[in-house]
């Protein structure tokens, strides 16, 4: 569940300028209700996916991270 937990963490480390990563098909959501409207899952993980990577993150999925890291190895 990242609706709160990742936005908390990342954006605060994306202000001190450190280099913030997220594994887009790593997180999950929920269904999310605002103002009587239910927003589903797919798309509030969308929805977040992107204001993070707009704003904060390097966005990738595992694959990409993973072979990333191997190179890196």
């Amino acid at each position: 569940m990242k609706s709160v937990p990742l936005p908390a963490r990342f954006c605060p480390a994306g202000h001190f300028g450190y280099p913030v990563t997220v594994v887009h098909d790593a997180c999950a959501s929920r269904d999310l209700e605002f103002n009587g409207v239910t927003v589903p899952a797919h798309l509030a993980h969308a929805a977040f996916m992107a204001a993070l990577g707009f704003a904060y993150a390097r966005m990738q999925s595992t694959d990409e991270y993973l072979g990333s890291a191997a190179k890196a190895a």
